[in-house]
């Protein structure tokens, strides 16, 4: 069984031919590599798990919040005061 895309893209680093030949001839430490794919912007990350099939979860938000006491709150330090 393959793994989920999202393990998948964690594995992936997308390199040109040269530095592919590179990675073989003298090859790179994983650490190295990892730190790559980490530093990898968002934007890169979404496009390669949508290339491995990856599908977002829908997020419903519940009915019963109180959006206009979650705005306040957010707006609030944990002493209580407006910044």
């Amino acid at each position: 069984m393959d793994p989920p895309p999202k393990e998948r893209e964690r594995n992936i680093l997308i390199v040109c031919e040269p530095c592919h030949r590179l990675i073989h001839a003298e090859p790179v430490p994983v650490r190295k590599l990892r730190a790559r794919i980490a530093s990898r912007p968002f934007g890169i990350r979404r496009e390669i798990l949508s290339a491995l099939g990856y599908v977002p979860k829908s997020i419903t938000p519940p009915d019963d919040q109180d959006f206009a006491r979650v705005y306040d709150d957010t707006l609030k330090d944990f002493s209580g005061h407006y910044r």
